[in-house]
């Protein structure tokens, strides 16, 4: 995998400015320790974790938006 690849990610939440179609996550690995974390403009950066799926699911659980779809 290279330095970063992005992916697009549909969520839910409460409030409209916090619900998102198709909006562009970059997944950042990091070669040292083998972990994946998740960036994006609104939502800020994430968390490492062993893969990129659970790096995207947790930035988007901490800014509580629920029923993920990654493509």
């Amino acid at each position: 995998m290279p330095l970063y690849a992005t992916y697009q990610v549909s969520a839910d939440h409460v409030h409209p400015d916090y619900r998102f179609t198709d909006t562009v996550v970059e997944v950042h690995h990091d070669r040292l320790d083998n972990s994946y974390s998740a960036s994006h403009r609104k939502l800020g950066f994430g968390k490492p974790f062993a893969t990129a799926e659970q790096a995207i699911r947790s930035l988007f659980s901490d800014h509580a938006c629920s029923n993920l779809v990654i493509k």
